[in-house]
């Protein structure tokens, strides 16, 4: 219930602190957007380890609380089923125990139908961080509201006083915008009314065993500057079939390992995907193939040529064909 009080600033006086730093404050919502299976879910369980564990070894030097963390594992998009199995993947490749996660399978209704049902959860088990997978089936209809679904679904995770990570889908660039940072699908209420979002992409090697993601600040309520941008090698391995049984998370550095990533790219994220794809294409082929407008395509090839990660691979009748450079290093980026 809203309250009243006295507020009385002091030497004291401190922001929330980190539930799992620099992802996830205390009692906030951090949204995490990007494609469809770029790995938000996998990173979602990820961080669900790390804060049940309160592993403080991870990889990635995260830092949970002094103590375990208790989760809620809200599911829209999966099954108890898959959920398991991803978890226990991680578990496995961080060389832990088999640790039970608080799960909740929330069907077709959104947050704000089942609130009482999970606030007894949250009340009786103690939670302390709410898993939201995903964000658009949580906010549900709004009923003709715009803001409606945004203000229901953040209205409601407040009211249960937990820090929440919600994975949502990417909204497309649309034509004129450049792309790479369009912010997360649905409502712009969403991005306002989150404390932090940040932008996941990924690529997939081709030898299927690893997946090379990015993670980019993309607004923070709370601080004074962005976070730096986060690389994760996700890696697959011990396979029964096509299904992993271990998934590990490493640190990388994006820049070198997979340019097309980088947060500076701008649409240069795009015209390097296309060219991943294609092995060459001239500027009208890449307007094409990214549905990006010919300015655009124009600016970043020069940009990604200047910076040697394209470079001339060719002609078609009179139009130059680009292609993607082998970096040795990251120094061709700055």
């Amino acid at each position: 219930k809203p309250k009243s009080m006295l507020l009385q600033p002091s030497d004291d006086s401190a922001l929330p602190p980190f539930l799992l730093s620099p992802l996830l404050r205390v009692g906030q919502p951090t949204i995490i957007y990007g494609d469809g299976g770029t790995g938000k879910g996998l990173l979602a369980c990820f961080i669900t380890n790390i804060l049940i564990a309160h592993w403080l070894g991870n990889s990635l030097e995260w830092m949970p609380p002094d103590e375990p963390t208790p989760i809620l594992y809200l599911d829209w998009e999966a099954d108890a089923e898959t959920t398991a199995y991803r978890l226990a993947c991680i578990q496995r490749g961080l060389v832990m125990a088999y640790r039970p996660v608080e799960y909740f399978y929330c069907g077709g209704s959104p947050l704000v139908a089942i609130a009482d049902d999970v606030r007894q959860i949250v009340q009786a088990k103690h939670i302390k961080a709410i898993i939201v997978d995903s964000m658009l089936p949580a906010a549900g209809t709004g009923y003709g509201d715009p803001a409606g679904p945004a203000k229901d679904l953040m209205g409601t995770l407040r009211d249960l006083h937990c820090a929440s990570l919600i994975i949502g889908h990417i909204r497309k660039p649309q034509p004129g915008e450049k792309g790479g940072n369009a912010g997360p699908y649905g409502s712009a209420f969403f991005r306002n009314l989150a404390r932090q979002c940040w932008e996941l992409k990924s690529t997939k090697n081709y030898d299927g065993h690893t997946l090379t993601v990015s993670l980019t600040d993309r607004k923070q309520n709370d601080a004074w500057g962005r976070s730096r941008p986060i690389g994760i090698r996700l890696t697959f391995s011990d396979f029964m079939g096509d299904s992993a049984r271990n998934i590990t998370f490493e640190p990388c550095e994006v820049n070198q390992e997979a340019p097309e990533l980088s947060p500076d790219l701008g649409a240069g994220y795009h015209i390097l995907q296309a060219l991943k794809h294609v092995g060459k294409a001239t500027q009208g082929n890449l307007v094409t193939l990214t549905g990006l407008n010919p300015k655009t395509v124009a600016s970043a090839i020069h940009a990604l040529a200047e910076k040697g990660i394209i470079a001339e691979a060719g002609r078609e009748g009179k139009a130059i064909a680009w292609g993607r450079m082998q970096l040795e290093s990251e120094d061709s980026l700055e």
